[in-house]
Formats: C-alpha cells, structure tokens, sequence
C-alpha cells in the first residue's frame, strides 16, 4: 500500500466531492455492445488483470492529519454484475430493464474513501448478444483512459479466450 499527495487536479475532484457526495457529474460512463459468442471468465480475467495494472484502479482517497492522500492498494478483486435477460421476449420490458440497469451504473454514487472507484455490468440480451456497462469516477479516469481501457481488455480478451 502506498500513501501520495493529491495532484491539484484530484484535490479539486475530491473538495467538489465532498461538497456534494451524491453527485454523480464526475462519472465517466461508458457502453459497447457485443455481438457473437463471449467468454465472461475471460472477460472478467481481462478486466481483472486491467485492474491489477493500472494502479488508479486501486486508489481511494483519505484524510489524513489535515492533509489529503491518495491510497494505492497493491490488489483489489473486481465485480462485474450480470443480468441475464435473454429470456425476456417483450421488446418493451427489455428496453425498460436495460434502461434501468443502465442508469443505476451510469448513477452510481462512489465514495471516494472506499474502494472500488469503478462500477462494471454486463447484460445478457440473448445467446450472443451483450451489452457490457462501465463507470468510473473522473478522479481516477479520463477520455483517454477510456481508450486505453477498450484496447487493454479487447487485446488481452483475445489473448486469454483465443491463445
């Protein structure tokens, strides 16, 4: 575990924050969908080893002796939530609960003391077809982070699920 100082940047995130910690402004959302067969074990392998990479995965944020720190864990075991509603057959009721997954991750309220600072779902929509759902708090990702984090998992999902 490691204790760093704030960049100003992450100070501002976290007074903002703490203004108003049911604010969900500072997510960075984001959705693709998946069509043909997948591997959620190596998905979830993918995401987990993202996870174990990139150490602003694995920071929260305290206070400590007036001062603000970031704490970087060493490892952190990641949670992808699933739905299946491939048995759904109303195309309406299927729009609904999408929807309703959706906002919940997209509207997930992260406390920046505790861990994880990301949020990731995936929706089965029927055989081969998935939506997969993800959220993180801007004070540990960015636009650019978003592609790094498509092209890490897309290449080390084929790795793993294709040798």
């Amino acid at each position: 575990m490691q204790k760093l100082d704030l960049s100003i940047y992450q100070k501002n995130f976290y007074l903002e924050w703490r203004m108003d910690p049911d604010s969900t402004n500072y997510n960075i959302n984001l959705h693709f969908e998946i069509d043909g067969s997948l591997s959620v074990t190596s998905l979830k392998k993918s995401i987990q080893e993202f996870v174990n990479d990139y150490q602003t995965q694995r920071t929260y944020f305290i206070e400590e002796q007036d001062q603000m720190k970031q704490v970087i864990v060493d490892k952190i075991d990641i949670q992808v939530d699933e739905h299946d509603l491939s048995g759904i057959n109303s195309k309406k009721v299927k729009k609904q609960k999408i929807d309703n997954i959706l906002d919940g991750v997209f509207k997930h309220k992260f406390n920046l003391n505790k861990l994880p600072l990301f949020c990731y779902s995936l929706i089965k929509l029927g055989k081969e077809k998935f939506v997969f759902v993800c959220s993180w708090h801007h004070i540990i990702a960015d636009g650019q982070f978003c592609d790094d984090f498509i092209n890490y998992i897309s290449g080390k999902y084929n790795q793993l699920h294709c040798g």
